[in-house]
């Protein structure tokens, strides 16, 4: 029982010793690694057209963020966080690469409860409704 001790108690005086990586890198570096990761996630679709379509954007020495469109986006960026640092330290050679995720609050959906509201937001896509509603003196519910 001893000598597994002193086995744990080596491995863990060697695993202090071993000097963690902190080579500086740049945002093309992040991003040529970013894209190099897409290509190994395979079949995990939504996690692959995430990391498409929101690219990382480097805002400290070893940090990035990432900007999504909706909280199913944040949600599958976090689930996957362990795998995607690992890889991009191990690419960066940068064992403190840290990134934070956001949700672009001016994509985020607006949600129409009422009909005034409703209407609103189709105005919005189409002007024309607002002649439609006076021609036929249309009122809301």
């Amino acid at each position: 029982m001893h000598q597994r001790h002193q086995a744990k108690t080596d491995a863990s005086a060697n695993a202090e010793k071993v000097p963690q990586e902190n080579q500086p890198f740049t945002a093309d570096d992040l991003t040529r690694a970013w894209d190099a990761y897409i290509e190994t996630v395979g079949g995990r679709v939504n996690l692959k057209h995430t990391m498409i379509n929101c690219r990382p954007v480097l805002k400290g020495d070893d940090t990035f963020e990432i900007v999504v469109h909706n909280p199913g986006q944040r949600e599958v960026l976090l689930q996957n966080n362990a795998a995607i640092l690992q890889s991009l330290r191990g690419q960066l050679k940068n064992g403190r690469v840290r990134f934070t995720v956001r949700i672009d609050e001016t994509n985020e959906k607006r949600l129409a409860y009422t009909s005034k509201e409703k209407y609103d937001l189709l105005l919005e896509v189409n002007p024309a409704l607002a002649r439609l509603k006076e021609e036929f003196n249309l009122t809301f519910d």
